[in-house]
C-alpha cells in the first residue's frame, strides 16, 4: 500500500489474463493482457489496461514499489506533493506458455498513477480506462 499525508491509503492490484476469470476489459479486446487497479480504502480511483502487441495470457509474477531506484518493502509513506523522491509502481508479467516476460514501471505523482510517463518494454503500452 501507499500511505499518503491524509488518512487515506492507496492500494494496488493486478488482474492478469492467466487468472481463472479474465478482467472485464479483455472482453472484445484480446490485446489487453492485464489491468492495474489503483484505489483508496473506499473506491476505485484508476484502472489502467496493459496492452500487448502479441495477445497471449500473462500472469502477474510480481508487484512492488520503488523509491529512488530501490525496492521498498511494506507500506511506502509519501505526500501528495512529494517531488523530492521518485516513486514508481513496478509490475512484472510472464506468459507461462513461452516464458515471455515484461517489466512495467509506472510513476506515482500526487498519489496518482501516471501511465503516460511509464517505462514499458517494446510491444507494450498502457491505456487508462474510464
Amino acid at each position: 500500500s501507499l500511505d499518503g499525508a491524509t488518512p487515506a491509503s492507496r492500494f494496488v492490484g493486478v488482474h492478469d489474463t492467466y487468472s481463472a476469470g479474465a478482467p472485464p476489459e479483455v472482453e472484445g479486446d484480446s490485446s489487453v493482457v492485464g489491468v492495474v487497479g489503483w484505489a483508496d480504502d473506499q473506491v476505485s480511483l484508476q484502472r489502467i489496461a496493459i496492452v500487448a502487441d502479441r495477445p497471449e495470457p500473462f500472469a502477474a509474477a510480481g508487484i512492488g514499489f520503488w523509491r529512488d531506484g530501490q525496492r521498498v518493502t511494506g507500506s511506502t509513506p509519501t505526500g501528495p506533493n512529494d517531488s523530492a523522491t521518485s516513486i514508481e509502481l513496478q509490475v512484472d508479467l510472464v506468459a507461462p506458455a513461452d516464458d515471455r516476460r515484461a517489466t512495467i514501471r509506472i510513476p506515482i505523482e500526487g498519489l496518482r498513477l501516471v501511465p503516460e510517463k511509464a517505462k514499458l518494454p517494446p510491444g507494450f503500452r498502457l491505456r487508462p480506462m474510464p
